[in-house]
């Protein structure tokens, strides 16, 4: 049982409860190798005992570590994040770390002062989830000689000189677009309309474009100019590209959004314009946030792991941080494709 604390329990006071050295102490509350699993039992029981809680920012100033990892996100409003920060905080909270968290809003400008208002505040590493980096924004972060690793951040990088100096984590965005429209021709559909990035961001959109493209030619489909829309990754953007496809002579038959986001706004101009889903179109999303899964039809779309991401992020972040990898690399999870009541075959 804790006793009741009435004044701040030392160091000092566990070794003496303990019947050691406060050095020795110290070494316990460091993990020091040297000290045998007998003391450490003896110093560790005492310190729950007496309900002893270091001084974290104490420690900190002697080990040069805070056992805080920084996050920084490009949209915290943005429901594809919320079940990745999900793993991120709770891998760091089974292993008694904490989290700084700072929102970009979009503003890719206040990048590189988040990095130095993080490295002030002592961070052991940085987490991205970002839209995409470059090389410049890339030895941003390098350069603060700290733990990195990129979620879900289209990592467009040149020199490779840095390619081993941060891990990047993510599914095979092409492979997945690709399926999601193999899955939608093999329905029948050949008439199919896509709801792409913003045109000309260097993002996820690319690898999902190139997934598309590959697909209608492997299929021997031609694409038609007047069904590709492009937009931000939002409910409007998807409804407004829907309108510009319901306005058109022949409307396709099947539309393939890269966010579940668009893929809802489109289906809700659809429906608002009158037509059914999936009888009179069928929509296909990306992402698989939960939104998809509760709206009315169900969206089909590809599924992300997200929450892997974040535990796996984070793993590995703290694994850099314990010097247990060294080096960085590209690890690829694995997505699925579910289907739902916004499509048919026809």
């Amino acid at each position: 049982m804790k006793e009741k604390i009435n004044k701040t329990i030392r160091l000092k006071d566990v070794a003496e409860r303990a019947g050691v050295g406060v050095g020795t102490a110290s070494r316990v509350l460091n993990n020091h190798p040297s000290v045998s699993q007998q003391k450490r039992r003896k110093v560790l029981k005492v310190m729950e005992e007496m309900g002893y809680r270091p001084n974290a920012i104490a420690r900190s100033l002697k080990t040069n570590y805070t056992k805080t990892i920084g996050i920084i996100i490009m949209d915290i409003t943005n429901p594809f994040y919320s079940n990745l920060l999900k793993g991120l905080q709770d891998f760091a909270c089974k292993n008694d770390y904490s989290i700084i968290l700072a929102d970009l809003a979009w503003n890719a400008n206040k990048l590189l002062s988040t990095i130095k208002t993080m490295q002030d505040k002592k961070v052991d590493g940085f987490i991205y989830l970002g839209s995409h980096v470059k090389d410049k924004e890339i030895r941003w972060f390098t350069e603060r000689q700290k733990p990195v690793v990129f979620i879900s951040t289209a990592v467009l990088i040149t020199d490779q000189s840095l390619r081993n100096k941060f891990i990047d984590i993510g599914i095979n965005n092409e492979q997945a677009s690709y399926d999601a429209v193999k899955y939608l021709i093999n329905l029948g559909h050949k008439d199919i309309a896509i709801i792409s990035g913003i045109k000309g961001d260097m993002n996820s959109s690319v690898p999902r474009m190139k997934g598309y493209q590959r697909a209608m030619k492997e299929a021997g489909v031609a694409i038609n100019e007047e069904w590709i829309a492009y937009g931000k990754h939002t409910f409007k953007s998807g409804y407004q590209a829907m309108l510009k496809f319901i306005n058109k002579k022949k409307r396709p038959t099947g539309v393939f959004a890269i966010c579940d986001l668009m893929a809802i706004g489109a289906a809700k101009a659809a429906l608002d314009y009158g037509l059914r889903i999936p009888e009179d179109m069928t929509i296909m999303g990306f992402d698989g946030i939960d939104n998809a899964e509760y709206f009315n039809p169900s969206i089909s779309t590809i599924v992300q792991p997200r929450y892997e991401m974040g535990q796996k992020g984070m793993e590995l972040m703290l694994r850099m941080v314990e010097g247990e990898i060294n080096h960085g690399y590209e690890v690829i999870l694995d997505y699925r494709l579910v289907e739902r009541e916004s499509s048919r075959s026809i």
